[in-house]
């Protein structure tokens, strides 16, 4: 918790202080705000390029530091995010959005690389706006989330690793020293994949905020393709790994996307979406609001360059077929981009 209110009071704190260095743009007590860029689903007709490349890097080194050990840690990464978007002036458009986050850490406790984020998210939406209310209309999407590269777990000590089928009974059991790779789960895996369809408004489109609201039917697929996940019980000695199964589930949707412009060099985007399922085709013992699929995301970013930025992120998913816990991943990224297709 207090970790977490550091967090939060850093990046208030570089939001106040950018924010201050443009008091010269204000006019009577009002924020004159720039004239944002037109986004891409205002441009003319026909189809929108987009890729970005950027990169990230961050160093720290501890010596007699109480409470750390000593040596160096390191965390580089990449961030890749392409686009492919159609409009027609009779109000179709089809959006296509590909982003890939890779980032690698290394600790004085492991001194060597390994994985800390990997995802990647592919995004295909068919929008209808209809002429007379163009502010309203159908929609169908199409949504892959999975990591690329296989995942895995490292223990600063040996450990005995026992793995469980989705009953809770035991398969195997094997011993793995320190700082040994115990493999979970293999690329491409596990791939969430997201069918929906509905209708969508665009509720608000102002310069600080532009609201978007989707609802409907969706369908979410699970693959493991025979991965395993971390259910460690905490009285024991040992790790657990319980197998993750392949699901289908249908229900009801609603998706809320919001971005906006706080100031010239202040913008932001946030995700929330929901999945109630009604019908799914694995045994749990799950019921009622534990059967819900949320799916969070934020981002926080202030340019101090054209090309340079500080970025904070927040991720975090429920998916109670996989496990019952909380996937969670934010952080803070100074990040340098590079406009290759616009």
């Amino acid at each position: 918790m207090k970790t977490g209110l550091k967090l939060t009071g850093l990046i208030l704190g570089i939001v106040l202080f950018f924010g201050a260095g443009t008091a010269g743009a204000q006019t009577e007590g009002k924020y004159v705000a720039e004239k944002p860029a037109p986004p891409a689903d205002l441009k003319a007709p026909g189809w929108h390029p987009l890729l970005k490349a950027a990169a990230n890097v961050s160093f720290s080194h501890n010596r007699s530091v109480v409470g750390n050990a000593d040596g160096s840690n390191w965390n580089i990464g990449t961030l890749l995010n392409g686009g492919l978007n159609w409009l027609n002036a009779s109000g179709h458009s089809w959006e296509n959005n590909l982003k890939w986050q890779l980032n690698y850490t290394q600790t004085p406790t492991l001194k060597r690389f390994t994985k800390a984020v990997d995802g990647l998210d592919f995004n295909s939406t068919y929008l209808y706006n209809i002429p007379s209310i163009k502010w309203l209309g159908p929609f169908a999407g199409l949504v892959l989330q999975t990591p690329v590269f296989p995942g895995y777990d490292i223990r600063s000590a040996d450990v005995t690793v026992i793995k469980l089928d989705k009953d809770g009974n035991q398969i195997s059991s094997e011993q793995v020293w320190a700082k040994l790779k115990i493999d979970l789960t293999g690329p491409f895996a596990p791939a969430l994949v997201k069918e929906s369809a509905g209708v969508f408004a665009d509720a608000l489109n102002r310069t600080e905020i532009k609201l978007n609201l989707r609802a409907g039917m969706s369908a979410w697929e699970i693959w493991a393709r025979d991965g395993y996940a971390v259910a460690d019980n905490a009285s024991t000695p040992e790790l657990e790994l319980k197998v993750i199964q392949d699901s289908t589930a249908f229900g009801s949707g609603l998706i809320a996307r919001a971005t906006g412009t706080l100031r010239p060099e202040v913008t932001y985007e946030a995700k929330a979406e929901a999945m109630y399922p009604f019908v799914y085709n694995i045994d749990t013992p799950l019921s009622g609001i534990d059967l819900l699929n949320l799916d969070f995301n934020f981002l926080l970013q202030v340019k101090l360059q054209k090309w340079l930025s500080l970025d904070y992120t927040f991720k975090a998913l429920r998916l109670p077929f996989i496990t019952d816990k909380w996937q969670i991943q934010n952080g803070v990224l100074l990040s340098a981009t590079f406009e290759l297709v616009k």
